[in-house]
């Protein structure tokens, strides 16, 4: 059962936006659409403000289907808070597609949402070869990681981001590279 949302012509219905722009619960608390759908998820207050604190922080797909579950535990309370506060955040192509992929409702309001998030795009054939990189150093030690997971550390390192994951397999990138955990 996909969300109904607003229109994408009308400029009362604008997306919603997420990151370090005005926070997802301020931009569309109002709009037709999306009352349920932050009633559920928590969202329905204003945002509070930019934070104090300004850390580029990468949200994986774990912690956004965390957050869309209809029990969310300490992940998507996390990122709930962060959106409440207007802490900046970023996603990058493959979150998105993970997320996306595995939507069986309110598509269209969630690809709205992260349409509408900072995006940490790979800078080039570099960030390629680091995510490589990444995958033989854990493979000598015996760790097989995903090239997805491997890809998004890379794009992280790149940016200076933060990773805010529930995926164990980021700690053991971040064991034997320069990758650092969002920790909360």
């Amino acid at each position: 059962m996909d969300a109904k949302g607003p229109q994408a012509d009308s400029p009362e219905n604008e997306a919603p936006s997420c990151g370090s722009s005005a926070g997802i619960a301020g931009s569309i608390r109002n709009q037709k659409g999306f009352a349920s759908l932050l009633q559920r998820w928590g969202l329905e207050r204003g945002s509070q403000g930019l934070a104090e604190k300004s850390i580029l922080i990468l949200v994986d797909s774990s912690v956004w289907v965390d957050f869309f579950s209809a029990s969310p535990g300490r992940g998507g309370s996390e990122l709930r808070r962060m959106i409440q506060e207007s802490e900046p955040f970023a996603i990058t192509g493959v979150v998105v597609s993970e997320v996306l992929q595995g939507l069986t409702r309110d598509v269209a309001t969630i690809e709205r949402l992260l349409g509408n998030c900072d995006m940490l795009e790979p800078e080039g054939f570099d960030t390629y070869r680091h995510a490589a990189v990444m995958y033989r150093a854990a493979r000598a030690k015996g760790l097989t990681l995903t090239t997805i997971d491997t890809l998004i550390a890379a794009i992280a390192v790149e940016h200076r981001a933060k990773v805010f994951t529930l995926d164990q397999d980021f700690s053991h990138i971040a064991r034997l590279t320069a990758l650092e955990l969002y920790r909360f």
